[in-house]
């Protein structure tokens, strides 16, 4: 992050040096980028400075406990973050390519370009940093019955197991608990996608049971940490990336005015 905040502060003196080697000529000899030329260096720009918050958001949307933890309100989040640069970078090409304005209508166009999905970046991001550290902690903690949405998933948990507990009974070798009788009427059922979220972070979390460590029912192999364990420390890390797309955001917001100040802009 410290090295990407030292590039983007320094990037105004960078692309005034690089652009202004390959000068296009105004018809008055002053020395400037061409409409297309600006147009295409600017969605460069814009593309290059939010592909870091762009690639976070893309791990918030893959992510089943955010999915999970964070509902629509983390899907909303982060597809207003992916989609967010690209929008502005081709709004900018648009308009930059095809109007007649002044310097200083062009250099705003350059600025918003950089500033709307600086700021939208900064406040998806301060929101997902919010929420996942709150469901973090909640989940991390040994309470499992004040936060109701903690308490529900042992329930669903126990259902699932009391399902694999009767299978294995009558069971000669290892048990495929998804082929269980059962099974598939209690994934129909209300709390199905709570048992499916739970068989997902059995099989890629290493963890087993839900508010403490059990006999695992989708996997062979055990393990001392609970599943809601590992679902906050998740959590947790997602909440410390997103706070550091919060701070990329805001240097984003700092060197935006730099950036257009320093476009060589022909007249």
């Amino acid at each position: 992050l410290i090295l990407v905040s030292a590039h983007l502060v320094s990037c105004p003196v960078c692309i005034r040096y690089r652009l202004t080697q390959y000068p296009i000529m105004s018809g008055k000899g002053s020395i400037g980028l061409s409409n297309r030329h600006l147009a295409s260096a600017t969605a460069f720009i814009t593309f290059a400075c939010f592909s870091y918050p762009i690639a976070v958001a893309g791990g918030w949307f893959a992510d089943p406990s955010v999915a999970w933890w964070l509902g629509l309100k983390g899907l909303v989040l982060s597809l207003l973050v992916v989609t967010a640069a690209p929008t502005a970078a081709a709004a900018a090409f648009v308009l930059l390519l095809r109007g007649r304005y002044s310097i200083d209508a062009k250099r705003k166009i350059i600025v918003a370009a950089l500033l709307i999905p600086a700021l939208v970046t900064l406040c998806a991001g301060f929101e997902v940093w919010s929420s996942a550290g709150y469901a973090s902690k909640y989940l991390i903690s040994t309470d499992c019955t004040r936060v109701k949405a903690k308490a529900d998933m042992q329930v669903s948990w126990a259902t699932a197991a009391g399902v694999f507990d009767r299978c294995i009974e009558s069971a000669t070798t290892a048990v495929d608990t998804r082929q269980c009788p059962g099974y598939k009427e209690i994934t129909d059922g209300l709390g199905g996608q709570a048992i499916e979220y739970l068989a997902i972070m059995e099989e890629t979390g290493s963890c087993t049971g839900w508010c403490s460590p059990s006999t695992p029912i989708w996997t062979q192999t055990p393990s001392r940490d609970a599943c809601s364990f590992v679902a906050g420390l998740v959590l947790k890390g997602q909440a410390g990336v997103a706070g550091t797309v919060v701070a990329h955001a805001a240097v984003v917001t700092v060197a935006a005015f730099g950036i257009a100040k320093a476009m060589p802009i022909e007249g």
